[in-house]
């Protein structure tokens, strides 16, 4: 082979890739010899003309968890830490409560005992008045005191209740399990009821958070799939409107900045082909189709709205036309193809 030869070869090989491109496709491209492609279908499919806006990778359950009664803090879960669902991350002194819990508890025990005594004097006094011994305004006062009695004794229990819920309630619960990502209030402070005490974030579900122009946003609906890519930065649109994303699980971490493709336009049915079939030369951008004799036919395209790694293209192609994706850059029209798999 001479030199010419084999430098022509050369650059066919790297042309095609060398993945691609083993010794036999460098003798595929003399002359008549079929060349090695890859190849794809054209077809149809919804785009639209989309604009990248920065997002970021946030917690689709976050909450800050507040005090529901007033006390001093005696702990508070540090950040970072694990917490399941019910498992406290904060606790209040509660001695106190405790006291006012057990003098509650007391006085209906005490209500209880006189309910008792007045129950069974006023059936002694009804067995009585069967005999005319004893006289209608005695009973009828005790029976007034067991009524009375009746009212305290569910008072007190309610008192105790309400108490013992306090006594709980100075445990603050997680509700739901997730990390503390940060603390709002320490051990030996003051809390009143609503008081923030810890934020608290889920890491296992996250949503993408982006703001997106109001002529963008009226082209979104739920359930829309949009493209997310990596490397996100800048502000958003000072009049935005909030779009938020379900996040794939195990793709993108918590607080990553990312970029959120939206769509710009009503998307439109258009005929299209991956990207790597497109060949731009001197005259002008043009695919390869395979023809039934398996030879190559250089087809004309305009080329429209991009998404992805497909474009539009218009010309003379049709869907489920097979167009070379690997191998067109040094391809002849009428040169004989070996289809790879």
């Amino acid at each position: 082979m001479s030199r010419r030869a084999a430098i022509r070869a050369l650059l066919i090989a790297v042309g095609l890739g060398t993945a691609l491109a083993p010794a036999p496709l460098a003798a595929a491209a003399g002359k008549g010899r079929a060349a090695l492609v890859v190849v794809d279908e054209a077809r149809l499919a919804e785009l639209a003309p989309r604009r990248w806006v920065p997002a970021l990778v946030t917690a689709a359950r976050e909450a800050r968890v507040a005090a529901e009664v007033a006390g001093r803090l005696l702990e508070v879960r540090e950040a970072g830490a694990r917490v399941a669902e019910g498992e406290a991350v904060a606790r209040l002194e509660d001695r106190q409560l405790l006291l006012q819990l057990e003098e509650a508890r007391a006085e209906a025990r005490e209500e209880e005992a006189r309910l008792r005594y007045l129950e069974a004097e006023l059936r002694r006094l009804r067995s009585l008045a069967q005999r005319d011994l004893a006289a209608a305004t005695r009973r009828d006062e005790v029976r007034s005191l067991r009524d009375a009695s009746r009212e305290a004794l569910a008072a007190a229990r309610a008192r105790a209740e309400r108490l013992a819920d306090l006594t709980r309630r100075s445990r603050i619960l997680a509700p739901f399990a997730g990390v503390v990502a940060e603390r709002l209030a320490r051990p030996g402070e003051r809390v009143a009821p609503g008081d923030p005490v810890v934020r608290l974030v889920d890491p296992q579900r996250l949503e993408i958070r982006a703001p997106v122009p109001p002529a963008q946003a009226r082209l979104l609906r739920p359930g829309l799939r949009l493209s997310v890519q990596g490397g996100g930065r800048g502000e958003g649109h000072p009049h935005a409107w909030l779009l938020r994303l379900e996040a794939p699980p195990g793709i993108w971490a918590l607080g990553e900045a990312v970029r959120v493709a939206v769509p710009e336009a009503v998307p439109r049915r258009a005929l299209t082909v991956p990207r790597d079939a497109l060949v731009l030369r001197r005259e002008g951008v043009a695919v390869f189709r395979l023809t039934g004799k398996g030879t190559a036919e250089r087809v004309p395209v305009t080329v429209g709205v991009a998404d992805g790694m497909l474009v539009e293209v218009r010309g003379a192609l049709q869907p489920g036309d097979r167009v070379v994706v690997r191998g067109a850059e040094r391809l002849r029209p009428g040169q004989p193809v070996k289809v790879l798999p």
